[in-house]
């Protein structure tokens, strides 16, 4: 007897993460399309400008780190 009741409470969790597992499913979908968009041509287009926002911002961190290296070498904060 208290083995069947361990075996019910472990078949309804199991079952609960089941459809928790099928819900976070569905609403990574719905996030992705709301990104990305439903279509193929769409998702090209926006991972496409996504990608390239990223290089470009990407590009201007480094020449910015570069800069500001080259600035701090060139200052002398102590004179003798």
């Amino acid at each position: 007897m208290r083995n069947n009741k361990k075996t019910e409470k472990n078949d309804e969790i199991s079952a609960d993460f089941e459809s928790i597992k099928k819900q976070d499913i569905e609403n990574l979908q719905k996030t992705f399309e709301q990104i990305f968009g439903k279509t193929s041509e769409e998702i090209r287009e926006r991972s496409s400008k996504l990608k390239k926002k990223l290089y470009f911002v990407g590009t201007m961190l480094v020449f910015l780190a570069a800069i500001t290296y080259l600035f701090i070498q060139k200052i002398n904060f102590v004179q003798f």
